[in-house]
């Protein structure tokens, strides 16, 4: 993917490897920071809890940071550090006089969501789940081997119809989820 050089009041110099720095702002000017850093070309996040409250008998709920002036920044383009201290009173964290440079897992699993390893795993299990009205194969049990139709998936139990054993017609049954293999059509 190829991103446009754009650099908004100077902000963000030429292209570099995509980095995550942790930095701090002010408080309460977390999406403030998060809308001008977008604009400069950088990916921003930070994590956000839901605050509720009750005012005159309506519900109000606020998105809130729940660490008050800490952002995730990725960076595209090299930052101007100095600019960015002094127009709006963002500071990557340091160590050793360094801008602190965080992988996108770290990030992630700060963030609350899953990481690159959880995603792909995630999506294998959902390619190998059943689905209603899908063909499936018993793999383990009695019917070992056997082509089934999925009707139905409820509690971790798989309800399907056999497929051709050579009766009239199809046998119901039900097997453990962990014991039937979705089939490539």
């Amino acid at each position: 993917m190829t991103i446009q050089f754009r650099s908004v009041r100077g902000l963000t110099k030429e292209p570099i490897t995509p980095a995550w720095v942790p930095m701090t702002t002010l408080s309460q000017k977390e999406k403030y920071v998060k809308a001008m850093l977008e604009m400069a070309g950088a990916t921003v996040m930070y994590p956000t809890v839901t605050k509720v409250r009750h005012h005159a008998g309506k519900k109000y709920e606020t998105e809130r940071p729940f660490i008050s002036g800490l952002i995730y920044v990725q960076w595209h383009f090299r930052p101007l550090w100095h600019v960015l201290r002094e127009r709006y009173n963002v500071k990557p964290m340091l160590i050793g006089g360094v801008p602190y440079v965080m992988n996108a897992d770290s990030v992630s699993r700060v963030m609350g969501l899953p990481t690159e390893a959880e995603r792909i795993e995630a999506a294998r299990i959902e390619a190998t789940m059943p689905k209603v009205g899908e063909r499936a194969l018993l793999a383990e049990g009695l019917l070992a081997g056997q082509y089934v139709d999925v009707t139905a998936i409820h509690d971790g139990e798989v309800w399907f119809d056999t497929v051709n054993l050579g009766f009239k017609m199809a046998m119901k049954g039900s097997a453990p989820i962990e014991n039937v293999v979705r089939v490539a059509e």
